[in-house]
């Protein structure tokens, strides 16, 4: 008696291929976002001590530079690291690509910070005692979203 597939062993180890090609610069991204994460947070640093005798107001100024100038570098590095592009880009398309990568990172800060808040109101549900909670969640939904900015980014802003 023969087996009859639904895929084909050799259809199967196709799609496994093509799903691992679409992730194979995964490891490089995440290594340069972790990079530039650390390079936001000292520079948020450094600004917060710079301009912390202006006020309250100065912590959310400095967040927002911080944010800013840590997503124009993550452009940066990714355009020249994760996605390099031999073609040359006119002002306008680079212009474009900045502001889709822009609006893809703020998108993914955003679902970040629902997917935690979420995933602690699990927690809250069910009796969980891991003491960093929220912290917790924070990473694993950053992570999660990474994968999907990743997919943006590969397929929409660099492609």
């Amino acid at each position: 008696m023969t087996r009859k597939y639904i895929y084909s062993p050799s259809a199967y180890s196709r799609k496994t291929n093509r799903l691992i090609s679409h992730f194979s610069n995964y490891p490089i991204y995440f290594l340069v976002g972790v990079f530039n994460t650390l390079f936001t947070i000292g520079l948020r640093h450094i600004l917060g001590l710079s301009l912390d005798r202006q006020g309250g107001f100065a912590y959310i100024v400095s967040m927002l530079l911080s944010s800013c100038i840590g997503i124009l570098v993550s452009f940066i590095a990714h355009k020249k690291i994760t996605f390099p592009n031999r073609n040359q880009l006119s002002v306008t398309q680079e212009l474009k690509q900045l502001g889709l990568f822009f609006i893809n990172q703020s998108t993914g800060m955003i679902l970040a910070i629902l997917f935690s808040v979420m995933l602690v109101s699990l927690m809250t549900v069910f009796p969980f005692d891991l003491g960093n909670a929220k912290t917790l969640a924070f990473a694993f939904s950053s992570f999660l979203v990474s994968f999907i900015t990743y997919i943006l980014n590969k397929k929409i802003v660099f492609k």
